[in-house]
């Protein structure tokens, strides 16, 4: 009785390497590896001169995007700001979140999410661009979609 040799051997340490079971392994962990980076990889496409003047606009009046990582609609509202959302002060509330100010939530007494604090007053919910622009007394273009 004769035996087959098996095509993994383990004298040869390279083979395995070489094996097509090892490459189809090796190369699904990592389309799953980056796909799963994606996400942390995101570009964020480049915001509209009004969009830009309205993000500082509203820095510049002390306005605040009160929100937590998780929130879907705190997502959303950032998104409209595109690559502009990193001139607005954006408060993190979670305290498991990046850059976490919890504290500066309670004070603020925020209990939704997303929260804008424009000129003094609290605005619950997710708004237009449009909207903040009114409610923040933006006077310049208001064109956010070029």
């Amino acid at each position: 009785m004769a035996f087959q040799q098996f095509p993994l051997s383990l004298k040869s340490p390279g083979s395995v390497l070489r094996s097509p079971l090892f490459l189809f392994i090796g190369t699904v962990a990592l389309a799953v590896a980056v796909s799963g980076c994606s996400k942390l990889i995101k570009s964020t496409p480049p915001a509209s001169p009004a969009t830009t003047a309205l993000a500082e606009h509203l820095t510049t009046t002390g306005a605040k995007l009160y929100g937590t990582y998780w929130c879907p609609y705190c997502n959303r509202q950032e998104e409209l700001f595109k690559d502009a959302i990193k001139k607005v002060q954006v408060v993190e509330c979670d305290p498991k979140g990046e850059n976490a100010q919890p504290q500066l939530c309670n004070a603020a007494r925020v209990s939704s999410y997303p929260t804008w604090e424009i000129n003094g007053k609290m605005y619950r919910g997710m708004r237009s661009l449009e909207e903040l622009a009114v409610l923040s007394g933006y006077q310049g273009s208001t064109d956010f979609d070029k």
